[in-house]
């Protein structure tokens, strides 16, 4: 079985030249074996990922038509799309790989989001974000600073 399926590709569905030659070469130097067993040393890592957690929103909609003298396209909205991206992505890929992944990020003091982004933490093969929390600007005058920390461990 080999590990590496997907690449860029065409506009017609196939690989792009470049890709093609690259995927073909790593095959061809590295088997799934060597692969797996340098992607277990990334295991016993203490990973820490600071970013902006972003929430990605896609919007699908149908196409209803255009009036023949307006330039807008008519729609009808289908389904929003929501998922946990930049840091929060991030993280999860990483929890995939190391057994202790903390993550630090500031969450809006109006509408954080944190329920939605507790429910997106990846929670797999003994892997569980603990806490997620706001950071607020330290009081005037203040001259400590404490991090929100979300810890994933096994």
């Amino acid at each position: 079985m080999s590990l590496l399926v997907s690449g860029p590709t065409d506009a017609a569905g196939g690989r792009e030249p470049a890709a093609r030659h690259f995927l073909e070469g790593f095959r061809r130097r590295h088997g799934s074996g060597a692969v797996r067993d340098a992607l277990a040393t990334f295991r016993p890592l203490k990973v820490l990922v600071v970013d902006e957690a972003i929430i990605d929103e896609y919007d699908y909609c149908v196409p209803l038509g255009k009036a023949p003298k307006d330039p807008m396209i008519s729609a009808r909205h289908v389904k929003l799309e929501r998922q946990a991206g930049g840091v929060l992505a991030c993280a999860n890929h990483m929890a995939g790989f190391c057994d202790e992944v903390d993550l630090v990020t500031s969450l809006g003091a109006d509408d954080s989001q944190e329920a939605f982004i507790r429910d997106r933490l990846r929670r797999t093969s003994g892997h569980a974000f603990s806490s997620v929390t706001e950071l607020r600007p330290p009081p005037s005058g203040a001259m400590s600073r404490s991090p929100a920390s979300s810890r994933c461990s096994k």
